[in-house]
């Protein structure tokens, strides 16, 4: 397996590179659908496009019987923090364009050793995932009676040393909810960067620095009266400006606290 993956390794570091220069938002992942869906199919894997938006779906069956189970792996990006006065519209800063382009290389690994491989494999590319629709959209499409999939793994990146991976017992994290304020006026853009400094001023999460901070900050947020974790994004024109905030708190109950 290691020698497939150093075949396959400056490929997919190219691909990843594609992939985070052209973000797309949620639900308009059309052109990262298509390159998830091209690489699929050049590998050999039985291939769906168009489920629940613009989510595809990968099915690698192995040489003998076994169980089926999915990896997932979302696909769109997000609004830049602050683009007042233009910028791009989209912007790789939560690590799906490397999500994708590990589930991609899994999917290749895998089909280079199919004869080793037993049961299937199924591969969720799941767009909508910042708009937290496209995972409910993928089950309402049906994929998953469709697959027959018993079981889904995911991962998320973050910032640990190259080579480490962390897993925790339970719930890896929080819930998470969006909600968004519209200014309009020529104050506008003035007063949501004020609101969105206040909002800010909630969270009792600061970004973690070191292994032992993120440790912490997972264990923290698993704890009941864990911490508020927000991010708040502005954008803004001459008359109208948007404070978008997405935060993750613990337990269900505090989020009509924070709402």
């Amino acid at each position: 397996m290691d020698a497939e993956v150093a075949r396959l390794e400056d490929g997919l570091i190219r691909l990843r590179r594609d992939i985070h220069r052209h973000p797309e938002l949620p639900g308009e992942e059309r052109r990262t659908a298509g390159v998830v869906a091209r690489e699929l199919r050049a590998a050999g894997l039985a291939v769906t496009t168009g489920v629940g938006g613009h989510g595809v779906v990968g099915v690698l069956r192995g040489a003998r019987p076994g169980r089926t189970v999915a990896h997932r792996a979302d696909m769109d990006a997000v609004p830049p923090e602050d683009i007042v006065g233009g910028g791009r519209d989209a912007a790789h800063l939560c690590g799906h364009d490397l999500h994708t382009t590990v589930a991609l290389g899994v999917a290749k690994v895998l089909a280079r050793l199919r004869r080793h491989l037993s049961g299937t494999v199924v591969f969720l590319f799941q767009p909508a995932e910042e708009s937290l629709s496209g995972a409910r959209a993928l089950i309402e499409a049906g994929v998953l009676e469709r697959t027959g999939v018993e079981e889904i793994h995911a991962l998320h990146c973050g910032p640990f040393p190259v080579g480490r991976f962390a897993v925790t017992p339970g719930y890896g994290m929080p819930g998470q909810d969006k909600a968004e304020v519209t200014l309009q006026g020529p104050d506008a853009p003035d007063a949501a960067r004020r609101l969105a400094a206040e909002i800010g001023a909630l969270a009792t999460v600061t970004p973690p620095q070191t292994p032992a901070d993120i440790e912490r900050m997972v264990i923290d947020a698993q704890t009941p009266d864990g911490p508020l974790a927000r991010f708040v994004a502005v954008r803004a024109s001459a008359q109208e400006a948007k404070v978008s905030v997405s935060y993750r708190c613990w337990p269900q109950e505090r989020y009509t606290e924070v709402r």
